[in-house]
């Protein structure tokens, strides 16, 4: 479920995952585990940030025309 996110993007979604049930706690309800329906709502809520990345780098060595060079990019 996360093969296109970097490791900052894994750790904030740990984080945020995380914070679930403790803002549920917080708000008086029986505390709780960290379950995978609470990293699911976060991944649903957060795009990864390798993907935007990739695409600009992909963008600027085809402008300096250099592909060739990074040709494991463009395959």
């Amino acid at each position: 479920m996360t093969g296109s996110y970097s490791g900052a993007d894994i750790s904030a979604i740990c984080k945020e995952a995380a914070d679930i049930p403790l803002g549920e706690a917080l708000r008086g309800a029986e505390p709780r585990k960290i379950k995978m329906d609470d990293f699911i709502k976060v991944l649903e809520q957060r795009k990864p940030s390798i993907t935007s990345w990739y695409s600009e780098a992909k963008r600027e060595i085809k402008k300096s025309g250099e592909e060739e060079v990074f040709r494991e990019l463009f395959h």
